[in-house]
């Protein structure tokens, strides 16, 4: 058993939802993973999202949480299975992500990636995962 984050640039039109499908389905088979951590800030989360969303029918025993780097100002906005980890009510807004990003690191064992370039914030998460020594599958 073992958790799993993802990172990937904000844009992504290189790659869909299948692609994400079969990277996700790869770690539940391959490594074991039953829990997942994904942000809300891009496209390829939304992806992500949408996969697990599907992948959940038949892999009824993971669970996967969609990790907010500061609560929303639109309460309509709202998600199931959210976590807002502790103490970021207290670091400025601007170093939300940043944080969010290494709490989830730092729960993770397998890091899944879309990074195209090494520049970024993904490309930074990605480096960042593989120094802690955490398995990298990049899309």
């Amino acid at each position: 058993m073992s958790c799993c984050t993802f990172f990937g640039h904000k844009s992504c039109p290189d790659i869909n939802e299948d692609d994400v499908l079969r990277t996700i389905i790869k770690a539940i088979t391959d490594n074991g993973a039953d829990t997942f951590y994904v942000g809300n800030n891009g496209s390829f989360d939304r992806l992500v999202i949408n996969a697990l969303t599907k992948i959940q029918t038949n892999y009824y025993r993971i669970s996967w949480y969609i990790v907010l780097a500061y609560m929303p100002v639109n309460t309509k906005i709202l998600y199931d299975n959210t976590i807002y980890p502790e103490a970021l009510e207290f670091i400025p807004q601007k170093y939300c992500i940043e944080k969010r990003n290494l709490w989830m690191i730092n729960k993770s064992d397998i890091v899944i990636t879309h990074v195209i370039h090494h520049y970024g914030g993904a490309a930074k998460f990605m480096k960042i995962a593989k120094k802690k020594g955490k398995i990298i599958i990049n899309i």
